[in-house]
């Protein structure tokens, strides 16, 4: 089901991905014990979507679920935990939300920084999350700054056609 989900929802089939995603959360709620990596999986998967059609508020707690589960069972700054921290203050960009989603992209940014990657898919993400946040509180230049940096990087390592870069451009 989730994998259905994720790939309409990656199609842009947004509305067709949701019954799926929702139907995977429902089996693994019933299956699994609470906390289970695979019922935050399917949250954080949830959220994106419910973001995606428009329901930030339910996207936006799915979300926020998703999370503390995550960093109750791996910790803070597991890979997981930094991906749905990155969704989250994607969900809270589009809600309006932007200086927390500006304090959570900067915190998420910081910890994946600490990796020394430069391309790592997730702190690209995170970059350009956060150039969104600082743009909708007013910096603009910083996140000008940051989206060239971001752009260079990923063109650089990656390619002019690949997705990352091409998201980059599009920011």
């Amino acid at each position: 089901h989730e994998l259905l989900g994720i790939s309409y929802n990656s199609l842009g089939h947004r509305q067709q991905a949701l019954d799926p995603m929702q139907a995977c959360l429902d089996l693994r709620t019933k299956v699994l014990p609470s906390g289970h990596h695979e019922l935050w999986r399917a949250k954080n998967s949830l959220g994106v979507c419910l973001r995606d059609i428009g329901q930030l508020e339910e996207g936006e707690a799915m979300l926020r679920d998703a999370l503390a589960m995550i960093v109750l069972a791996e910790g803070p700054e597991d890979w997981d935990s930094l991906l749905c921290a990155n969704n989250l203050a994607v969900t809270l960009v589009h809600a309006g939300k932007n200086e927390e989603a500006l304090e959570l992209s900067q915190t998420t940014a910081e910890i994946l920084r600490r990796d020394g990657s430069e391309v790592d898919s997730n702190l690209i993400q995170t970059e350009n999350t956060l150039a969104s946040a600082l743009f909708f509180v007013g910096r603009i230049e910083e996140a000008l700054e940051l989206l060239a940096d971001v752009l260079v990087r990923t063109e650089r390592s990656l390619g002019p056609d690949n997705g990352l870069t091409l998201a980059t451009t599009q920011n």
